[in-house]
């Protein structure tokens, strides 16, 4: 047999391998009225959900990928397109591909427009990802808990 103490260090070498799923599955069987067991599988579902709405961003009625990578490209296209306006050939088209594969052409306004719009989306999610990890860090009981929503939008 084991103890509550050795049963909890296994889950959280579980909590490692599996799936988000499997893990709420697993701990809601075993752990149901363990908070602190409980906040981990809200902070990991919170953490999925919030990479997930970081990997992706619609604009214009298209999915653009927002991962690390594109980012980068991105801020670097800004970052040329500024250095260019006080030159003789400044940018004046920038070309972007979509999820989908397809090519958007944008003017560098409109593509400064969208780089902002991208800008406040991530900033959106970042702020709003860590008030809702807070009221899950400060949930005193298992109900105030699960009275948490996960929800990563603002209101329209």
């Amino acid at each position: 047999d084991f103890t509550a103490d050795e049963l909890k260090a296994g889950f959280y070498e579980v909590a490692k391998y599996c799936t988000s799923e499997t893990l709420k599955l697993y701990a809601d069987k075993h752990f149901s009225d363990d908070l602190e067991i409980q906040k981990h599988i809200k902070l990991n579902e919170l953490k999925t959900l919030k990479e997930a709405k970081l990997s992706e961003f619609s604009y214009n009625d298209k999915i653009y990928q927002i991962d690390e990578n594109s980012k980068v490209n991105l801020n670097g296209k800004v970052s040329a397109i500024l250095l260019a306006q006080s030159t003789e050939k400044p940018i004046t088209q920038v070309n972007w591909i979509a999820k989908d594969n397809s090519i958007t052409q944008f003017t560098t306004l409109e593509f400064l427009a969208f780089s902002n719009a991208v800008a406040e989306y991530i900033e959106t999610i970042l702020f709003l990802n860590d008030t809702i990890r807070t009221k899950i860090n400060q949930a005193e009981s298992i109900e105030a808990l699960k009275a948490i929503e996960l929800k990563l939008e603002n209101e329209a």
